[in-house]
């Protein structure tokens, strides 16, 4: 049994990584920051290896101050044997910023160590490495950040979309899971309820589908959970939209049915039976 988080600045891509990982849709995607809003329990199992990794994708670390979700992110640390910290290896942003983060993430190896006995260990990730140009530049992040904080683990470059390297670090991790007790039973994936992986995949395509800050206004109303004769499921979900300028309504209303027919397929996967999806969008 091993238990890992996935850490970083945010838009490093570490929904899509576990996503990968497990080959099931259990975390939010998009490229707007905080889209995963609370640590996300996941499971990857190996039969042959008789292990099991536990994986807790945190929310993004870089960008608005949401205290919320920095505590829930170092509780996560805590909890975990092997803190992965992910980082875009193509556009990491700022590394003073990268820079603070390790130097609060010291802190906080420090606390759990003194509070449970043993420290997490941390490792690299670069992602996106496919969209580094020159290649020379991951070596010299690699060196930069290395020399900010020292990890315990190898460096992993990967890039979780295209799926390059992410067997290489799968392959580490259920090596390096201890025999004990699962989680889990093998075939479990995730402990989400089926309505949460529903709010998890629409709120995953409004943030796609809708640019600056009107994602973060939207809130989801779960109206109706409804099992079919048929074996499907009729889904009502209701998006309140800010009252204040009507041409907000109007611009959510326009490309509702783009959302519905990508998330009723999405869902369809992901849940294995016939989704019928119903979005209706209301004022505050």
């Amino acid at each position: 049994m091993l238990t890992v988080c996935l850490i970083g600045p945010t838009n490093a891509g570490k929904s899509t990584l576990m996503n990968v990982l497990l080959d099931s849709h259990v975390s939010a995607v998009s490229n707007k920051i905080h889209t995963t809003r609370s640590n996300t329990l996941g499971f990857m199992t190996d039969m042959e290896l008789r292990t099991q990794v536990e994986f807790v994708d945190a929310p993004g670390s870089l960008g608005p101050t949401v205290p919320a979700l920095g505590r829930d992110m170092w509780d996560a640390v805590r909890y975990a044997d092997i803190a992965l910290v992910m980082v875009d290896g193509a556009n990491p942003g700022s590394i003073k910023k990268i820079g603070d983060f390790l130097s609060q993430l010291s802190t906080e190896l420090d606390d759990g160590e003194q509070e449970k006995g043993e420290r997490t260990t941390t490792a690299l990730v670069l992602n996106k490495v496919d969209k580094a140009d020159p290649k020379w530049r991951l070596l010299d992040l690699s060196e930069k950040l290395h020399a900010l904080h020292k990890f315990d683990h190898p460096a992993f470059m990967i890039s979780a979309l295209e799926r390059d390297g992410t067997s290489d670090l799968r392959h580490y991790l259920l090596h390096a899971a201890k025999p004990g007790e699962w989680s889990a039973p093998p075939e479990t994936k995730h402990l989400q309820p089926p309505l949460q992986i529903a709010t998890e995949v629409i709120r995953s395509l409004i943030f796609q589908f809708f640019s600056r800050e009107l994602p973060y206004q939207i809130e989801q109303r779960n109206l109706g959970w409804t099992e079919l004769s048929n074996g499907g499921l009729r889904i009502d979900q209701q998006l309140v939209v800010p009252s204040k300028r009507k041409s907000t309504q109007k611009i959510v209303e326009k490309r509702i049915p783009g959302i519905g027919v990508a998330a009723r397929q999405q869902l369809s996967e992901a849940l294995g039976r016939p989704v019928y999806l119903h979005l209706h969008v209301r004022g505050a």
